[in-house]
């Protein structure tokens, strides 16, 4: 759900926000696949719209940390 609204806020601009929720989505995933795969679409509509933006640079990082360690757990 965090994601999807992070998704739809990135949409309208408001960025800072879009990670947050992207932030706390990954902090706590209750279904990895779901999350992962939701999380990676918020990553490339961050990237491909702020890609300047510190705030998207530091979720990219956090979603790219996120995704190794689920693939080697």
């Amino acid at each position: 759900m965090r994601i999807e609204l992070g998704i739809a806020l990135a949409g309208q601009g408001a960025v800072d926000e879009a990670v947050e929720h992207g932030r706390r989505a990954l902090a706590r995933p209750r279904h990895l696949v779901s999350v992962l795969s939701r999380a990676r679409q918020l990553d490339g509509v961050l990237v491909n719209r702020y890609p300047t933006a510190s705030s998207v640079r530091e979720f990219n990082e956090q979603y790219q940390r996120f995704a190794s360690q689920a693939l080697t757990d």
